[in-house]
């Protein structure tokens, strides 16, 4: 039947038939054969608990853009206020974009309305007195800082700490987008 020695395999609902053929080094065979015969008489169920409804939903900043001051070094924000109600399965970050002079001089992070806070990146490791941001973070992108300086390409890096992080979290309340200057003489600005 399936070409195998023992005629192992799986069947379909129903009969099948398997030959087995014997041949000696004379070239003399014989045959005999069997009926394999599968039923199917379990009533198929479903478990309706287990049906999971997602949505992806997309949010914008609405107070930027935002500017980073050039006398001195201070922390700067952007929030989204979500109203929706769910449980969170996979947050990125889409279309970051940051002009500013010395990226090296900046860390960008994420916090949840319950208060995690996930760092994006911190540009000093990759890209010195490179200027500007213009990418995406999400956990299944690109290895997180394998961007070509200045990071400007627009594609999506992992962040350096996982975003997966906010996973079974609330999706209610204020997000806050987080920007350190580190260093003061550089400005620029949070543009989305």
């Amino acid at each position: 039947f399936n070409n195998t020695s023992d005629a192992s395999g799986t069947y379909p609902v129903g009969t099948t038939t398997v030959v087995w053929t014997a041949t000696d080094n004379e070239g003399n065979s014989s045959t005999c054969s069997y009926d394999v015969v599968v039923t199917d008489v379990e009533i198929p169920t479903i478990d309706c608990n287990s049906v999971i409804g997602l949505n992806c939903n997309t949010y914008a900043s609405t107070d930027v853009p935002v500017t980073i001051e050039i006398p001195t070094a201070d922390t700067y924000t952007s929030t989204i206020v979500v109203g929706d109600a769910g449980t969170l399965a996979d947050v990125n970050v889409l279309g970051l974009n940051i002009s500013h002079n010395w990226v090296a001089d900046l860390t960008v992070s994420l916090t949840s309305p319950s208060g995690t806070v996930v760092v994006l990146d911190n540009f000093d490791d990759a890209c010195g007195s490179q200027a500007n941001v213009s990418i995406s973070f999400d956990d299944a992108g690109l290895p997180a800082q394998s961007y070509s300086c200045p990071p400007t390409d627009g594609l999506a890096y992992s962040p350096i700490e996982a975003l997966a992080a906010f996973n079974g979290e609330s999706m209610t309340g204020t997000w806050t987008l987080t920007i350190v200057d580190g260093a003061d003489g550089d400005g620029g600005s949070l543009n989305a």
